[in-house]
């Protein structure tokens, strides 16, 4: 399990989803860790090993990074919208989401807030 941990965490960054930080974290006026943990799905045969991030959990402060980020309005239309209009067409288009959320890019100022070990 380590092994497969340590081969993500290198993809992660060899793909520019993190990079190191080079400052020292007691220079910093304000920082944030973001725990996260492995996730292992045997029985995927294309994605085996995920790495969480747990944005819900409480700091010494007793704030979480999900308490400070502000929330946008929702985009798109209840499930049940969806499947109806799903079954009116005569074809689907469906398409591997892979790494969908590692698309971003973190603004420089922001990114001591979502620090890993």
């Amino acid at each position: 399990m380590l092994q497969a941990y340590s081969e993500f965490m290198q993809e992660y960054e060899d793909l520019g989803h993190m990079n190191q930080a080079n400052e020292d974290a007691s220079s910093a006026e304000e920082w944030y860790y973001l725990p996260h943990h492995a996730v292992f799905k045997s029985s995927s045969s294309t994605t085996r090993t995920c790495v969480v991030s747990d944005g819900s959990c409480h700091s010494s402060k007793g704030l979480s990074l999900n308490d400070t980020l502000l929330v946008g309005p929702t985009v798109q239309q209840d499930l049940y919208s969806i499947v109806l209009r799903f079954g009116t067409y005569q074809s689907a288009l469906i398409a591997d989401i892979a790494n969908m959320y590692h698309q971003m890019r973190m603004h420089q100022d922001d990114r001591k807030l979502q620090k890993i070990f």
